[in-house]
């Protein structure tokens, strides 16, 4: 192997390794919703299985679990193959240092067809304990929740098509498991279209939990201006009431033809470690996205107008968009942090960064960062040997105090 140049940069890792993008060719947002699956889990798994108390069994769950539109032939663009494969490497890796924790999933597909595909699929993967159950997400729930104990650490991973088969109140025996985290396909592109249509309302009051949500919707619409925002924050404040969990937070996954949301991937957790490794995990995923909405934009141009030489170079107007929604979102993160400046108490550092990053595009390097600007400008002081003791202090509080 040739060794790297002196001065020359070192080369970013890409995040997509391991997936074929011309087996998502028309599908970009699964390309990126994969991507983010992948690091995601990756890191998850390792994270939880080599902690000081780690439990015996790591569980995930795939509760809509196809075969959906694959084009490989060992249906390496599912979600499911991708996760069994990341979990052989894992348990494969862990038992090489000494570390033989359980590793288990569980697939839950209604169609039979694709029932029957998942089934001989999944016998592939000899390594990783697997179950298939046929029927609806929503019913076998119950059952699931019935083999879970103390010592499993369940990984949740919800992505239905719509809004329909996750009612919150149903799942609810699984969101509250601890320990364990939850990862949910928002399909809010066709909410904000349908939600309040007559002949859907039923449906909706139990994606959200129950008939009370029309008010906060409304109220969340006025503040922010508009109902696509409405929406995912509502989501995820009763998807955090009903789990129990401590930080909730979400991603974008935009359209790759449009400057618009195709849909967000809302996440919960109860530790602030898993903020960390969300959003590190979406920072990759919005890497392979843009990448692809670029793609995409200099294709367009070369079919309408023949010329594909002529716009390389050229940004994509998507493009500036999500720059707007990624400093939007990193001004409230900021605002948030300049309130705790002026009017806050002192705080645990893992815990007030974790309250920061539940605002996407907000990662613990941009947190540290206005930390490290507020401590030289005599604003904040630091205290603390490890990190479970370090402390962030507001000068203004202490000077209150």
């Amino acid at each position: 192997m040739e060794s790297q140049s002196e001065g020359q940069p070192k080369r970013k890792k890409d995040p997509s390794v391991g997936l074929n993008p011309e087996l998502y060719a028309g599908r970009g947002q699964t390309f990126a919703k994969h991507v983010l699956l992948k690091q995601y889990l990756t890191e998850l798994a390792f994270k939880v299985l080599q902690a000081r108390n780690a439990p015996s069994e790591f569980l995930y769950l795939d509760a809509f679990s196809g075969p959906w539109q694959a084009h490989g032939e060992a249906f390496e663009d599912t979600s499911f193959a991708i996760a069994l494969r990341l979990l052989t490497e894992v348990r494969e890796t862990l038992a090489a240092s000494g570390r033989f924790p359980r590793m288990r999933a569980i697939f839950i597909e209604e169609k039979k067809a694709s029932y029957e595909r998942l089934r001989q699929e999944i016998k592939k993967f000899p390594r990783i304990n697997v179950e298939a159950f046929h029927g609806r997400f929503e019913d076998v729930v119950p059952q699931v929740a019935g083999i879970l104990n103390r010592d499993t650490f369940l990984f949740g991973f919800l992505d239905p098509i719509g809004w329909k088969g996750i009612a919150l109140r149903r799942i609810a025996p699984l969101l509250r498991h601890r320990p364990g985290e939850v990862l949910v396909n928002v399909m809010a592109n066709s909410l904000v279209r349908h939600a309040t249509f007559e002949g859907v309302q039923e449906s909706v009051d139990e994606f959200f939990g129950d008939s009370e949500w029309r008010a906060e919707l409304a109220e969340a619409q006025t503040r922010l201006g508009s109902r696509e925002a409405a929406i995912i924050e509502l989501y995820l404040r009763r998807l955090k009431a009903v789990g129990g969990f401590t930080y909730v937070g979400s991603t974008r996954i935009r359209n790759p033809d449009k400057d618009r949301t195709y849909f967000y991937l809302a996440y919960g957790t109860r530790h602030h470690a898993g903020m960390e490794v969300f959003r590190r995990s979406e920072k990759r995923c919005i890497e392979v996205q843009e990448r692809v909405a670029l793609d995409s934009f200099r294709a367009k141009q070369e079919r309408d107008f023949g010329m594909a030489d002529l716009f390389k170079g050229q940004p994509d107007a998507g493009l500036d968009a999500f720059k707007q929604w990624r400093d939007a979102a990193r001004a409230e993160a900021r605002a948030q942090f300049e309130e705790w400046l002026s009017v806050g108490n002192a705080r645990r550092a893992d815990h007030l960064r974790a309250e920061l990053m539940q605002h996407p595009h907000t990662d613990a390097t941009l947190v540290n960062g206005w930390v490290r600007e507020a401590e030289k400008a005599g604003r904040m002081t630091r205290s603390g040997e490890t990190d479970s003791a370090r402390m962030w202090h507001p000068i203004a509080a202490v000077t209150r105090d």
